[in-house]
């Protein structure tokens, strides 16, 4: 329960700094067994888009190390690795300038792997989640 509400309200801040700020925010969410991805894409200034993403554990033996992409479409990708021995979240993100946000009907490819497991799945445009945020 602790960990559900500290998601949330790490969703609800971000959003918050972000509506203030920002003309077009979108959530993106997926999910598959063993983790969770939240993604926020929102146009900063301009000619500025801000991405903030949390990668979530939540399968029951604890990862270790893993390496991890998000592909964003249109030749852009995300891609990091770290130590979850002592955490279950991955915060990460950035800037870019003259680059595109994402839009409601952009689909994300999440790829993971750790211990010797893969895992794959889609991160899409999340309304209800977008809507927690205003």
């Amino acid at each position: 329960m602790k960990k559900w509400f500290l998601i949330v309200a790490m969703m609800i801040l971000t959003g918050c700094a972000y509506i203030g700020k920002q003309s077009d925010v979108f959530v993106f969410t997926g999910e598959s067994e063993n983790w969770r991805v939240n993604y926020i894409s929102a146009e900063a200034e301009e000619d500025r888009v801000e991405n903030d993403y949390w990668v979530y554990y939540i399968g029951d033996e604890n990862p270790g190390k893993v390496s991890y992409s998000i592909d964003l479409g249109s030749g852009a990708t995300s891609a990091g690795s770290a130590d979850l021995s002592h955490t279950d979240v991955i915060r990460a993100g950035g800037g870019c300038s003259d680059c595109e946000t994402l839009k409601e009907d952009d689909v994300l490819q999440f790829e993971v792997e750790w211990d010797g497991q893969q895992e794959s799945f889609e991160v899409t445009y999340d309304e209800e989640a977008r809507g927690v945020m205003e």
